[in-house]
């Protein structure tokens, strides 16, 4: 079994490893992650219980048809109707929101892209808005427009456990890997249930699959296997990144850290 594989296979183990812990590998926190992690979430834009907003289709013609034609699965109606909402309707935000899926769907990704900035835009208060945008910014290869969407929707949500572990994946992307283990810090002490931390160390193997030339994933994989105090797993996962010969203070780390890792274990063959 491949060491990002195994990693994944330990992490039952992570939890009470994790519990009181302050685990420090190599970070350097950015000024933009540092929201608050107390206190209760902020109140989303639609609170639960909410009356859905009626859509009179005198008012919105545009968006009723694009609704409608999204309805009967009629894509290219509905891109036609939605994108004709003006930008000054109340009905906007919606349009575009649904004008994101409607060219995911018709495989246009620059398109639900470019919606998926419009919507945010429009609707700055809603934490959907900014998930959807980073999510799809992701995919399209944005990580800087990525990583701005996740920090607003954190400052929307500062106790979303999932979102500063997607922001962490995000920075490990773009190569920003002191940040992202600052992320991984910081959800960490949010204290977060083991689906979570599954979850978010799926993603992080998935990307690793899907993104091979992307090595700084071991890195990332090194932290938690020394989170899980497996030594040679975390010498495995640190090998791997440095065989491809990187530069920089994570390289720095990464040399010193392995380091360690053989003396241990040459201490503990003695």
């Amino acid at each position: 079994m491949n060491p990002a594989l195994r990693t994944l296979a330990l992490l039952g183990a992570l939890v009470a490893l994790l519990a009181g812990a302050g685990v420090i590998y190599y970070r350097t926190l950015s000024d933009g992650d540092a929201t608050q992690t107390a206190g209760p979430p902020a109140s989303a834009a639609e609170p639960d219980g909410a009356a859905p907003w009626v859509i009179d289709a005198a008012e919105h013609p545009q968006l009723a048809a694009g609704l409608q034609a999204l309805q009967d699965n009629n894509l290219e109606a509905a891109r036609a109707s939605l994108a004709a909402v003006p930008v000054n309707s109340l009905g906007y935000a919606m349009a575009q929101r649904q004008l994101a899926v409607v060219h995911m769907r018709l495989g246009a990704l620059d398109e639900s892209f470019a919606a998926s900035v419009r919507w945010s835009d429009a609707d700055p208060e809603t934490v959907d808005a900014h998930l959807n945008l980073a999510a799809v910014a992701f995919e399209f290869g944005r990580y800087d427009v990525a990583e701005q969407a996740a920090l607003r929707a954190i400052e929307l949500q500062p106790r979303d456990v999932m979102t500063r572990f997607d922001l962490a994946l995000i920075r490990v992307a773009a190569g920003n890997l002191p940040h992202a283990i600052g992320s991984y810090e910081r959800a960490l002490a949010l204290e977060p249930e083991q689906a979570a931390l599954t979850l978010a160390l799926q993603r992080l193997i998935q990307f690793s699959q899907r993104h091979p030339q992307h090595v700084e994933v071991h890195y990332a994989l090194a932290y938690f296997a020394r989170i899980m105090n497996r030594p040679e797993l975390e010498r495995e996962h640190l090998e791997a990144f440095l065989s491809h010969e990187p530069s920089g203070p994570a390289a720095t780390t990464a040399r010193a850290r392995l380091d360690e890792a053989r003396a241990g274990a040459n201490a503990a063959e003695r």
